[in-house]
């Protein structure tokens, strides 16, 4: 079923512009997105196990040629995820107290643990 699907892309695939073809990728993602977000905890696994599956068969089954083309793929890609998360966090590393904003100094400090808090 995958594959007939793949076959029927390939084909729409070549004869879209640009523009149509973000337009479907846009689409699929909505759709995957709202499959996902229905999915419950036991089908979520399910559904991670069989990829987890078919990746490492994939990888088992591809030649060193393949694998050498792949590996500096996923380097860039390790980077650039980690760079991405580290710059979700990096000003809490950096300052000692982030910098004042719209919400108040912070200057109300927590009985508990002494933070300090808006």
């Amino acid at each position: 079923r995958r594959e007939a699907r793949a076959t029927v892309k390939n084909c729409v695939t070549s004869k879209e512009t640009n523009d149509e073809r973000r337009e479907r990728q846009l689409k699929d993602a909505s759709q995957v997105k709202g499959r996902r977000e229905q999915e419950t905890d036991d089908e979520r696994l399910e559904r991670q196990a069989k990829n987890a599956s078919r990746e490492r068969k994939r990888r088992e089954e591809e030649t060193n040629d393949e694998r050498l083309a792949r590996q500096p793929k996923n380097g860039f890609r390790q980077r650039h995820r980690r760079h991405q998360n580290s710059s979700l966090y990096g000003v809490a590393l950096r300052d000692e107290f982030p910098p004042e904003s719209c919400h108040g100094r912070m200057d109300s400090i927590c009985q508990d643990c002494n933070a300090l808090h808006f």
